[in-house]
This record gives structure tokens, sequence and C-alpha cells, in this order.
């Protein structure tokens, strides 16, 4: 009944009224009973427009409805089968389906003249349909049982509402493409929403999870890498792909991820205690701010011939700019449980770590300043050769052809803050790594619609 009632209140009378009349052959009485006041008032309100409609015509009165998001007024010429045909056109609209005719549209057309209807009930039944409010005080000799029962409108129609939603999603199924992927997830996404405050369909809600957990796979198996980073990416061809992040915005920070096993398994321990309760990364006025401890990976893993270009600053945490007794390394090629990477320590040497050994190469020591920009680059070729430098001076080269995959990283663990304000990033995209990403997106994709489940874990590279 209240998909039925849920019809009507688009304007399709005939549809709802279909409805109900299969609902009219009920074995439960007091349904039947029900149904059958119900089919009553929707042919009272039927009989009703269709003789307004007349009126409006035989009195050269306008009909108006909605034409490109205003509402326009139109003579009506005829009223021929299931369309009202209008004397002259406008913006090509020449007729309007009676279907299309909404309780809403009704009201619009009536304006005070509401409170002239007759019989008297349908005052409150035509703003009931349109979910409008009305006053039943002011129905005067109305059945008490007919009041109540428009009172129950609002939550019926709500109901009626998601049941057709429900019902077109269930034809829809997978559709093809990401584009109506992501509709799909969205419209489910939506009716969750809406059946958490109807008990009659709470247990629908792990089917619709479920649902939408395979939609968001789907998507996400077929999204690119413009749609899964919120950084600037430009596809250099030959999958090659350039990445830019400006920070401008808090969302850039969703394509790095903390990584504590940089640490565990490629660096010393500092010399010197860090602040635990002052370490982490975060987006603070256009850049990635970082304190203390962190280990910060990129999501996409390069191979290859790659290079990071990267804008940077420090500045003291607590009344001392301590930079001794700790590592600070940006790089390459991660790989932490493989033991290997490439990297810029500091300011004066380039690093390379290939199954736990260590080379490194230094042109000498470079001062480290408080609060100056620092512009560098880490750049490895397809040979295999590593080369740094920090504000167009070199710093170090070495070459580990071996150590050739990884995305780019951020390892620190020293009582100071920094910034990166400006990263960027090329290389040839190892489309194989990007598993964790598209099921990382997925997940946030469903927690936004709060239909999340347990988040994805990152497994540990072959």
């Amino acid at each position: 009944m209240a998909a039925a009632l849920a019809l009507a209140s688009t304007g399709d009378l005939d549809g709802g009224l279909a409805g109900l009349q299969a609902l009219a052959k009920s074995d439960d009485a007091d349904l039947q009973a029900r149904v059958g006041r119900e089919i009553a008032r929707l042919e009272g309100l039927r009989s009703w427009r269709d003789a307004w409609l007349k009126d409006l015509q035989s009195s050269n009165k306008n009909l108006r409805v909605l034409v490109e998001g205003k509402m326009a007024a139109f003579k009506i010429e005829k009223i021929d089968g299931g369309d009202v045909i209008f004397t002259k056109a406008r913006k090509g609209v020449d007729r309007v389906a009676l279907k299309d005719l909404s309780p809403s549209l009704l009201l619009e057309n009536l304006g005070k003249g509401l409170r002239d209807l007759e019989p008297t009930w349908l005052q409150g039944y035509l703003p009931g349909l349109a979910q409008a409010e009305w006053d039943p005080a002011a129905l005067e000799g109305v059945e008490a049982q007919t009041l109540e029962e428009m009172g129950q409108y609002p939550w019926m129609l709500h109901l009626g509402s998601l049941l057709g939603e429900i019902q077109a999603l269930a034809k829809v199924g997978y559709p093809e493409g990401r584009e109506a992927l992501v509709a799909t997830l969205d419209r489910v996404g939506a009716v969750n929403k809406a059946q958490a405050t109807i008990p009659a369909l709470q247990g629908m809600g792990s089917d619709l999870k479920s649902y939408a957990a395979d939609l968001a796979t789907k998507a996400y198996e077929q999204a690119g890498l413009p749609d899964l980073l919120k950084g600037a990416a430009t596809d250099l061809g030959e999958g090659r792909w350039k990445f830019v992040y400006e920070f401008d915005k808090p969302e850039e920070l969703m394509d790095f991820v903390s990584d504590p096993t940089l640490f565990d398994n490629c660096m010393p321990a500092p010399d010197k205690p860090f602040s635990p309760d002052a370490s982490g990364f975060v987006h603070n006025e256009s850049a990635l701010a970082w304190a203390g401890r962190v280990g910060v990976l990129h999501h996409v893993p390069l191979t290859g011939a790659m290079t990071a270009r990267y804008e940077w600053k420090l500045s003291r945490i607590g009344e001392t700019f301590d930079i001794q007794g700790g590592n600070l390394i940006f790089g390459l090629a991660a790989d932490p449980e493989g033991l290997s990477f490439i990297g810029q320590a500091f300011l004066h040497s380039v690093w390379c770590y290939q199954k736990g050994q260590l080379a490194n190469n230094s042109n000498g020591p470079i001062p480290m300043y408080e609060n100056r920009l620092y512009k560098c680059v880490v750049d490895r070729d397809a040979e295999g050769t590593v080369t740094g430098s920090v504000d167009g001076k070199e710093t170090g080269k070495v070459s580990i052809p071996k150590v050739d995959l990884g995305p780019f990283f951020l390892a620190a663990n020293l009582n100071i803050r920094g910034r990166i304000e400006r990263l960027e990033l090329e290389g040839t995209v190892d489309m194989l790594g990007l598993e964790f990403l598209r099921k990382q997106r997925a997940y946030e994709h469903l927690v936004s619609l709060g239909l999340e489940g347990l988040p994805p874990k990152r497994e540990a590279r072959d």
C-alpha cells in the first residue's frame, strides 16, 4: 500500500490505483477495508483533477508547469488520452502528461484556492500526498478515521518511496561501467540511511552492506589513477605518470599512509629519545606537516627510472632545534619488508639499502637551518644510478641497479617538525601494486555512506 501511495504522490494516480486494486484482494479483512478507503480517496482526487483541468480549459485559465526549472503558464487546448495539450508551445514544450501533474504541482497551482476544495477531505489529502503541511483541525466535518489515516502519509510515503528504490536497485544489479557502479553505490547508501529509521526494514541492513561492498569493489577495480588519487595525476604515456601535490586541500593526504615498518626494518634506532606525543603527520597550512618519529608512504609504487622533487622546511619542537641523534630520509622504491630503499639523508648524502646492506655517498655536509625552504631531488635513472641534489647542488651519487620498485617515502625520527610544501613524483607505475589503494578507496567510499566494514590491510610484497 505504501508503494502504491508513493507512486500516486508522483502524479501517477492510475499507477497508484492499480497497485491498490491489486491489494484489495487480500485475505486480511482490516487491510482490505483500509485499501478500499484509499482507493476511494485516490479515485476522488483523480475525478477532481480531471474536472479542474476541464474548468481551466473552458474558462481559458492558465495551468502552470515546470519548464527548465521555472514555472511557466499555458492555456489548455485539449486533454487527449494521457496528455494535456497546450494552445501554444514554450521552449519546445507543448504538452504535459497527466501522470506528471504531481500533488505538489497541483498545490502550487491552487495556492489559496486549496481552502475551497470540495469535498473537504481533499484539503488535507492533496497536501498529504504532496508531503506538505496541513491542519487536521481546520477540516470541519471530516471523519476522525480519515484524518488519522491521512496523518500516516508522511511515514507511509517515505516507506513507499524507499521500497520503490529497493525494487529498482534489484533490477539494476551490477551495471556496466565505473560511473554507473558508483551511482548505484551511492543510491544503496541513501537507501541504507533511510531504512535505518524504519523498524520494518532494519533487517535489510546486512544485505545492503553486502551489495554495497560488491559494488564498491567492482567500481574501484575499474578506477584509473586520476580517480584513485587526490593529487594531480598526469599520464605521460608508455606507463609513466607524474603526480603533483601542492597540498592546498586536506584530502591530498589521503594519498599517503603511515608505515612504522620503515623504522622496524630499515633505520637504526635514534640516539636520543623522541617525543611520542608530538609524533605524526597532518595537513597544515598547505603542507604535509610532520613531527617526531614518522614513517610515511605514498600509495603508488613506481618502477624503473623515477624522480621525486620535494620542497620542505624544518622547525623546532619546544625550545631547541635539535637535528642530532636521529635520522631524516626522503626517498623512493621503499620496500621495508625487503630491507630495500633509495633516498637522501638530511641534506648531505644519498643512501641505498639493498637487502639490509647500506651503500652511501656524500659530496660533503650541508648545514641545515630552521624555517628555510629547501628544494631537493632524488633521481634514479634507468640503469640504477641514484643521484641526490639540494637547491641544484649534487649531494651524492651511488649505483644500486636492483633497488628499482616501490613508493615515495618520508622517514624521520628526530625531535623536530617538518613541512613538505610541494611534492612531485614521476615514474612508471607498478599497476599490480595498486590493489591496496583500490581496496582503501572502496573502503573510504563505503565509510562515507555509513556502510563501512573492516578496513583493508596492506599485504607484504613478495
